[in-house]
């Protein structure tokens, strides 16, 4: 029988921290960029940044801050079952950055993900859960310092 999944994040406040306050984030992209890595431990010194990229192949090469994850990662009804990455689904975020494109298995791994405040471009299937939507241009064209720019001016105060 087939539940029905019920969506958790219509439900919650986002929450806003300030800059030094943010100790999880999560970011989805569909590349490993060291560019992006620099951008974002420059921005949060403080928190641990995991960053979650497809992979082609089934063997697993993962070094720090990135996880990977392949169709064989997940059973029949989307369910993860390697260890590391249910780890890493089962933590809860202060933010998650969405620099994906729109696929099966990222909305699936959205669709798992806890966090205080969500980011993601605004032409993307799941924007609607987004608390934050940018350009969707801006992460075509790699640009984190306006990503950052945007959480800055929110950051600024906190909650």
């Amino acid at each position: 029988m087939l539940k029905k999944i019920k969506n958790k994040r219509l439900s919650r406040k986002p929450m806003i921290r300030k800059q030094g306050d943010y100790r999880e984030i999560l970011v989805l992209a569909d590349l490993e960029r060291e560019s992006l890595v620099t951008s974002m431990t420059t921005f949060f010194p403080a928190a641990r940044l995991t960053i979650l990229v497809p992979r082609l192949t089934k063997a697993i090469n993962d070094h720090a801050p990135y996880q990977s994850y392949h169709k064989s990662d997940f059973n029949l009804t989307g369910k993860p079952k390697n260890d590391k990455l249910t780890e890493v689904l089962s933590r809860a975020y202060d933010l998650v950055v969405d620099l994906s494109k729109t696929s099966k298995m990222n909305d699936s791994i959205f669709s798992r993900i806890q966090a205080g405040f969500f980011i993601g471009g605004n032409a993307s299937t799941k924007a609607e859960r987004y608390d934050l939507q940018i350009e969707q241009q801006l992460i075509d064209n790699q640009n984190i310092a306006e990503l950052i720019n945007h959480l800055t001016l929110l950051t600024q105060h906190g909650n």
